[in-house]
């Protein structure tokens, strides 16, 4: 466990076999008491051994002549461990384990409660520790974490089991077997360690350990080739068929028509080469989730008539689930056959996004689901409307972000007719994430918020978890309610933990809760967040593309904290990933190109970013044509570069080029207010202050049609307007508008030194215009506070607002 962290399947693996060391102590009538990782060694030989019976004594009840053979045992195998002769007997060894631990036998982390309280012991008391070493193995903490023995012994009396920490992925089914066995009552916990393993042994989402020792007795008995002969004619009828329902959505057919799809939808002026290496990509993608589909569908098939270990209800909802798969793959393959330029970008990034099969052998998470409708009828109308869903979902991960909106919204309407509430609350949860893609935030807050309220209060708690998750990027990125949106990723992770869900949601969940970090300047927290996702995301397959996206914001926070080195080999990680997984010349590696570009400029290294942003224009033009939305980003950073350096008239042209692209491409959205305020800033450096005044309002009514009148953004325009507005002599205008810019930065949540900002400067507005020079020194006051919460980086603002206050009032002393 010290050598590096471990997989929780892999911690199962080492400690079973221990568990089974103590049940062989139990059968031979010795209890262990003093069980701990510390006393489990693995050899070389890879067997592993619990060791120290010290403290080892006889089992209440037990036949003592039984447990002396066993002592006795125990002591010839501790005399002959190259022991000297004369050495002390086994209890004299005991002894300075007792000086260390007192009267109290055991080492007391991993003491049970009656050790603490000097009862009887007996094995339930070795399960107890035994649990106590799973949890630290499985979470890298322990269960109970009182300093001293009194809040330790009261802790594990009252069974107050520490909160998991978050990012660690354990399956519910685990746990629970887990927090049994470390029951304050002996009578609450497993009945013995064999049947504690038994369950631990037990994973339901795969269950294999029943068919796979029949198949191993057939080859035994009969040959591998007999074998397999064996196991295919004892599948029954109703088991079989997967591969033809697969064949039915992804066949040959399909894909030559995804490939001829991808390959006629190049943009005006590009290449067709590329397109030629994604479909070779995508196809290769989708066979392998094919592939793991037809295993799993007959797995769920048996795991019911053949191995009798689920039941038929289990495996309706398996099926459901499956099907739901598999309406993703009919989509993929229709949209991709009949591609266009604006799909081909996302190509890779939808095929990617097919929903995980693992969520359909999770029986933690598809017990969660509610109970279907009563009627056969009703039940058929919510799987159609489940797989008309997934239609929707690939329409918009394809970039059909219009049509994937009008065919959500018909779906809810369909769904609030069946009167079936979960069904509702499902066509809310997509139609808010499709509102969500195209940029409509408050719309995509409302269906999420209402998704989860009604997912909550019928009990659906994978919708209502996914709901939550989604609402921390719309809230807390978004709408830039940074402390509501970590509310919601509270609010998802209690579900996920409820119901063992992980694995891509839980990355998902952390790579959010990263950006959040990192946009309001947390770089602690958000490199721990998205390190996190990158663990998780590195387990799971198909996911390279989210991996490399966590990999590109991880790398912009360690240029943020000026680690550089580190910065530059996760982009060389992200740009190797990318084009092994999608091919060389796709826009995702033009994306990271772009952000080595960016880091070489934080650097300083001005020559090497600029030769990256060539490079990354290249691949746009030769992909998607230089029309393209992501171009513009390009020509922004060049454009950030250049004035840099104070070259401001081609850092104004690139911008300009950058905004007005963008405004072709998406009309009225966010981003083109984004580019307009910048364009007027770089304007007003230039000195043409009527067209940064005309920019900075045209940003100001784009911000507030497309995001609200009370999103932070807004004191951006308002600030910079205000400013213009003193220059002009108007300065009760100018007050109107940074009291609006304090209002809207005042929330909680937001990087303290824009609040600053706003604060010093109304602060100026109000001593200019003569309405209230109390409140004006008032609030400079405040403004050097705030600056003094942001540490060096606010010195010399504080410095300015020292000097503002002496001229302020030449006779009252600066009092910091």
């Amino acid at each position: 466990l010290r050598t590096k962290k471990r997989r929780w399947d892999e911690v199962l693996a080492a400690i079973i076999p221990a568990g089974r060391g103590l049940a062989a102590a139990h059968a031979a009538g010795l209890v262990h008491r003093d069980f701990k990782p510390d006393n489990v060694l693995i050899g070389d030989d890879g067997r592993v051994r619990v060791m120290d019976y010290g403290l080892a004594a006889p089992a209440p009840g037990t036949d003592t002549s039984r447990s002396v053979e066993s002592i006795e045992l125990v002591e010839a195998a501790l005399a002959s461990a190259r022991l000297e002769p004369g050495a002390a007997a086994s209890s004299d060894m005991a002894a300075p384990l007792l000086s260390q631990t007192g009267s109290v036998m055991g080492t007391p982390a991993f003491m049970a409660p009656e050790q603490h309280v000097r009862q009887a012991t007996d094995p339930r008391t070795d399960q107890y520790s035994f649990c106590v070493a799973l949890y630290q193995g499985l979470y890298g903490s322990l269960p109970f974490d009182g300093e001293d023995a009194t809040t330790l012994t009261n802790q594990k009396l009252a069974g107050t089991i520490s909160e998991p920490p978050s990012g660690v992925s354990v399956p519910g089914w685990v746990r629970r077997a887990l927090v049994r066995g470390l029951a304050a009552e002996r009578g609450e916990r497993w009945p013995s360690m064999d049947e504690l393993l038994a369950e631990l042994e037990n994973d339901p989402r795969v269950a294999r350990r029943k068919w796979l020792g029949i198949a191993g007795g057939v080859i035994l008995a009969g040959g591998s080739l007999g074998g397999v002969v064996y196991l295919r004619s004892q599948r029954p009828d109703v088991c079989r068929g997967a591969e033809e329902e697969l064949a039915a959505v992804w066949n040959d057919e399909r894909k030559a028509a995804v490939t001829a799809g991808l390959a006629s939808a190049a943009a005006p002026g590009t290449t067709a080469a590329w397109l030629e290496e994604d479909a070779g990509k995508i196809v290769a993608l989708v066979d392998g989730y094919g592939a793991d589909w037809v295993a799993m569908s007959s797995d769920a098939c048996e795991a019911t008539y053949v191995r009798g270990e689920q039941s038929a209800r289990l495996l309706g909802q398996r099926r459901d689930c499956l099907d739901r798969r598999r309406a993703e793959v009919d989509a993929l393959a229709e949209i991709l056959g009949s591609a266009t330029p604006a799909v081909a970008p996302e190509a890779f990034a939808a095929a990617s996004s097919l929903s995980p099969l693992s969520r359909c052998a999770d029986s933690e998470s598809l017990a969660a689901a509610v109970d279907p409708p009563e009627t056969e009828a009703d039940q058929q109308a919510v799987a159609e409307l489940r797989r008309a869903l997934a239609r929707a979902q690939l329409f918009d991960a394809a970039g059909r972000h219009e049509e994937a909106d009008t065919l959500a919204q018909e779906l809810l309407t369909r769904a609030q007719a069946l009167a079936y509430a979960p069904a509702e609350a499902e066509a809310r949860y997509h139609l808010g994430r499709i509102k969500a893609s195209r940029a409509d935030a408050k719309a995509a807050e409302e269906h999420l918020s209402e998704a989860h309220w009604q997912a909550s209060s019928v009990k659906h708690d994978t919708v209502a978890a996914a709901a939550a998750s989604a609402l921390v990027d719309v809230v807390g990125i978004e709408l830039a309610r940074r402390d509501e949106g970590l509310g919601w990723a509270r609010h998802a992770e209690a579900a996920f933990k409820r119901i063992g869900l992980g694995g891509v949601d839980e990355a998902e969940l952390r790579h959010r809760v990263g950006t959040i970090h990192a946009a309001n300047g947390s770089l602690t927290e958000a490199s721990e967040a998205l390190e996190q996702a990158q663990t998780l995301y590195e387990k799971q397959p198909r996911q390279a593309l989210a991996l490399v996206r966590t990999l590109r914001d991880l790398a912009a926070v360690r240029s943020d904290q000026s680690r550089f080195d580190d910065g530059e080999a996760l982009l060389e990680h992200a740009r190797a990933l990318a084009s092994e997984s999608a091919g060389s010349q796709h826009p995702e590696v033009a994306q990271v190109i772009r952000d080595q570009g960016r880091l070489a400029d934080a650097r300083g290294h001005t020559d090497a970013a600029r030769q990256r942003y060539r490079e990354a224009l290249a691949i746009y033009q030769a992909t998607v044509g230089l029309q393209h939305p992501r171009v513009a980003e390009v020509y922004e950073d060049l454009a950030r570069s250049h004035a840099s350096k104070g070259e401001l008239e081609q850092a104004t042209q690139l911008q300009q080029q950058a905004q007005e692209l963008l405004q072709a491409a998406l009309g009225e959205h966010p981003r083109v207010a984004e580019a307009l305020f910048t364009l007027g800033s770089l304007r007003a450096q230039e000195g043409q202050r009527e067209h940064a005044r005309r920019d900075w309002d045209r940003a100001l009514v784009l911000w507030e049609s497309t995001r609200g009148k009370d999103h932070p953004a807004l004191a951006w325009p308002l600030t910079r307007l205000a400013a213009l507005d003193l220059e002009d002599g108007h300065a009760k205008l100018a007050v109107e508008r940074l009291e609006r810019a304090l209002k809207v930065r005042g929330r909680k949540g937001l990087p303290p030194a824009l609040l600053a900002d706003t604060q010093f400067a109304l602060a100026r507005a109000l001593y200019q215009s003569g309405e209230d020079r109390t409140r004006a020194q008032e609030l400079a006051r405040k403004a050097r506070k705030t600056y003094e919460t942001v540490g060096p980086a606010g010195a010399s603002e504080m410095a300015s607002i020292d000097r503002w206050l002496a001229d302020a009032d030449p006779e009252e002393p600066v009092t910091p």
